[in-house]
């Protein structure tokens, strides 16, 4: 599993997430979670910050790196997948 905060800007940190990757058959099925503004105290930054276009972009942001993965899966296998079978 991994996890992370996402500042915005390096002000404050506006969005907490979750990756975690579970062994299906001969390969990983990866599941994300979000949590927008969960680290927000603030409703009033909370409203500010997350807004549909944060959602979208974060959203648009992660289907880039999912397909940047999957280029990069067959030969991170070969690389170094099968010393650790």
């Amino acid at each position: 599993m991994a996890c992370r905060h996402v500042s915005l800007v390096h002000l404050f940190r506006c969005i907490e997430m979750a990756h975690l990757c579970k062994r299906e058959g001969d390969g990983l099925f990866l599941i994300s979670r979000f949590w927008m503004g969960r680290p927000l105290k603030s409703p009033f930054l909370r409203k500010r910050v997350v807004t549909d276009g944060t959602a979208r972009g974060t959203a648009e942001h992660c289907c880039v790196e999912c397909r940047m993965l999957a280029q990069m899966s067959p030969w991170l296998y070969e690389e170094h997948g099968k010393a650790s079978e």
